[in-house]
């Protein structure tokens, strides 16, 4: 190779390791921008989220006074239509506990199984692999 042909070669090396470089960091720049637009939507969607269970708690504090005011009405003393109304809640609330408690006990031993089945798979793999 000649002296020109290799400095052609060093300058056409360099300028694709430089259009190289510009290139990754507009992907970079992309990147970051794409991902920050997504954060936002979600702390968007988090405050909205937030903002309905606000609301879902005042709904079901005027629904628990109707129904304290209901029962009133229809001849219990106030003290037991307040009693009833919110021991029923409190049941509820309790179910819903136990229902979240049993599901997410499901789910870890879920994920867990396919874990300790492939440590027994390893092993024996290992277990194998030694006797030969």
């Amino acid at each position: 190779m000649s002296k020109e042909e290799d400095a052609s070669a060093e300058q056409l090396f360099s300028e694709t390791t430089q259009s190289l470089a510009v290139l990754i960091r507009a992907e970079l720049a992309l990147l970051q921008s794409a991902l920050s637009v997504s954060l936002n939507r979600i702390f968007l969607a988090i405050g909205i989220i937030i903002c309905a269970a606000i609301i879902v708690l005042v709904a079901l504090n005027v629904l628990a006074t109707v129904a304290v005011a209901a029962l009133t009405a229809m001849g219990l003393q106030p003290v037991s239509a307040g009693m009833a109304v919110g021991l029923g809640l409190l049941v509820l609330a309790l179910i819903l506990v136990k229902l979240s408690l049993y599901l997410l006990r499901r789910a870890y031993r879920s994920a867990v199984k396919p874990a300790q089945n492939l440590g027994r798979d390893a092993q024996a793999i290992k277990a194998a692999y030694n006797e030969h």
